[in-house]
């Protein structure tokens, strides 16, 4: 009720009185605890969580300059928020390149700024239904060209259909670069396996996915037969890793498919061993990763699986729900303790349980 009118329950029985509010509405909340007639029973706008009623900020502005399909992510330096990493594809109205062109804009996350404004990258192929994933990672760099990565940078990798690329706010260019799977992986146990020398694609049916989880980043989202060239071929008397996903004519190389996912060396984001690789049942589809209290939670478009244990010996992945799956990998969110998603028919919570 709003402030300055008062009314018994009785009064509002007997002659209810409408208010007619006009939004738009940035935030809604029903409070049913701990109310008294005079309280209000739902607050538009308002923030309670200093324990007194003061409004809700809004929005601002930074920018009327974008692309088509763009994702957002927001760049910290020292721990503050310093850009706005933008990544989408020229549209209709954009007479600068090529309809579907993946470009990028980064923003002064202060000002709004355009630091840098519409530059293509390299490589990555046009694609007018493009989607990509973003994580923020520390990359150890050879800064001075001597073969020795002495500089650890805090970057963002962005995961696309096609590649793997670095945005990295430290260098003056503020540009993204291809990432490469050798110069700038550690590969710590590359004496005794292969590592993976092509970069991961995510241009299976539900596009890229990709999470952080234990300090290892986690892909998934690959095409059928997939097919990965490692650094070292696999030994013939190894009992490790499937022969059926062995290339029997060339064992330095492994294929994968919607059904995988693979993940890194710890703090090594780019660093996949050839034996860092788990698969949910066959004819399903990993539609989205979500690392969520202490446990690994990996959708499928019919099941929900969970992945225990902290190291490779522990790790176990085993079908938590079956029946129900995620069928749209962007509505996967977390709010208070719950994931909520899309499936087919309807949508979902899951307490990890």
């Amino acid at each position: 009720m709003p402030r300055g009118i008062k009314q018994s329950k009785r009064d509002l029985r007997a002659n209810p009185r409408t208010f007619t509010y006009v939004g738009p509405w940035l935030g809604m909340e029903e409070r049913e605890t701990f109310q008294q007639p005079q309280h209000c029973q739902l607050a538009l706008n308002i923030d309670f969580h200093r324990g007194y009623i003061e409004g809700r900020r809004g929005f601002q502005q930074i920018s009327t300059l974008g692309a088509d399909r763009m994702h957002l992510h927001t760049v910290k330096v020292n721990g503050i928020p310093r850009y706005v990493l933008g990544v989408g594809i020229t549209g209709p109205d954009d007479t600068s390149a090529t309809e579907g062109t993946v470009v990028y804009y980064v923003y002064d996350a202060k000002t709004g700024e355009n630091v840098k404004t519409s530059r293509t990258i390299a490589n990555e192929p046009t694609d007018p239904e493009f989607s990509c994933r973003f994580v923020d990672v520390i990359l150890a760099k050879d800064t001075d060209g001597d073969g020795v990565k002495e500089s650890p940078h805090h970057v963002v990798l962005i995961y696309t259909k096609n590649n793997i690329y670095v945005f990295d706010p430290h260098v003056n260019t503020l540009a993204i670069a291809e990432a490469s799977m050798t110069a700038d992986v550690i590969a710590v146990n590359d004496i005794n396996w292969g590592y993976w020398i092509t970069p991961p694609r995510g241009s299976g049916p539900f596009g890229p996915i990709m999470a952080e989880h234990l300090g290892s980043i986690w892909y998934a989202g690959f095409p059928e037969h997939f097919n990965v060239e490692l650094s070292n071929p696999i030994h013939n008397s190894q009992i490790q890793i499937p022969e059926t996903v062995i290339n029997q004519g060339n064992r330095a190389k492994m294929i994968f498919g919607p059904q995988h996912v693979a993940w890194s060396d710890s703090f090594d984001p780019l660093g996949i061993v050839a034996y860092h690789f788990l698969a949910v049942e066959e004819q399903e589809v990993i539609t989205g990763l979500k690392s969520f209290k202490e446990q690994l939670v990996v959708f499928t478009d019919r099941s929900i699986y969970l992945l225990t244990g902290g190291t490779d010996e522990t790790f176990r992945l085993f079908k938590a729900v079956g029946g129900v799956g995620c069928v749209a990998p962007n509505s996967i969110v977390e709010a208070n303790g719950v994931l909520y998603f899309m499936a087919r028919d309807g949508i979902y919570g899951f307490t990890g349980a």
